[in-house]
């Protein structure tokens, strides 16, 4: 065996074990994803700078593991007993929505899609009864978006509209008043949309489009969106690999 393909294998076993540093529950959830990624990332790793690179990406793995574990133990922690999961996507941390189904944002890198993807949101928001717009209504808009990477992506996963928004709904509920006249993002939803800018960096776009969104979302932890997808049978995994196909066929 090849000392690259001996190194990757020691990784490999050594990450896994340092995926039980985290709650069971969210390494149900994400770890064989986070394994498939870091194995991806040794070997881009070593295919670049050899021993010098794999080094340098377990130095910020390491750093990166330790401080989300422990944080992903302590919200699970103080989760036991409390409200449901998804409850804190009904805290409007971030004020962009100044009307229904208007958006209000200086960010001028996003896509006309995605910015109409966004306006969407609110108006799922709104039809649940919600005061705040959450990674589930950002799925919904990029559902309804059917034009944009998004659309095609789900569509071609097997996700409906109507499946989404039914999960959606037994999953975060119906409010009992009508919504205020502002609606503000979530923290999830925020935590969202700085994922999809990084996700547009990394894949050295100069623009955050609808699959940046998407990416954003699935990939963000106990996001709403993220749990619709599982009830229908989808992992962020499976939702990256066909961004990347598709976007591969443009």
């Amino acid at each position: 065996m090849r000392r690259s393909a001996m190194l990757l294998v020691a990784s490999d076993r050594v990450y896994r074990t340092l995926l039980w540093a985290y709650p069971a529950d969210f390494r149900r959830t994400y770890g064989a994803d986070m394994a498939q990624v870091f194995r991806d990332g040794c070997r881009d790793a070593i295919a670049r700078d050899g021993v010098a690179g794999l080094i340098e990406l377990w130095l910020h793995t390491l750093a990166d593991l330790v401080g989300t574990a422990l944080k992903e133990r302590v919200t699970a922690a103080a989760k036991r007993g409390k409200a449901p999961i998804y409850a804190q996507e009904r805290r409007s941390t971030m004020p962009l929505f100044s009307k229904p189904a208007r958006v209000k944002t200086s960010l001028d890198t996003f896509t006309k899609r995605a910015t109409y993807a966004l306006q969407l949101a609110t108006e799922e928001a709104r039809a649940l009864n919600h005061g705040y717009i959450g990674t589930e209504h950002v799925l919904l808009g990029l559902l309804r978006e059917r034009k944009g990477v998004s659309g095609e992506v789900l569509h071609n996963l097997g996700v409906s509209l109507d499946q989404a928004r039914g999960a959606a709904q037994s999953l975060v509920g119906v409010g009992k008043q009508p919504p205020p006249e502002v609606q503000a993002l979530s923290k999830r939803a925020v935590q969202a949309i700085d994922r999809a800018i990084d996700e547009a960096r990394l894949l050295d776009h100069k623009f955050v489009g609808t699959e940046h969104l998407l990416l954003g979302i699935v990939e963000t932890n106990d996001g709403a969106a993220a749990g619709v997808l599982t009830r229908l049978g989808l992992t962020a995994g499976q939702v990256r690999a066909e961004v990347l196909r598709v976007l591969a066929q443009r």
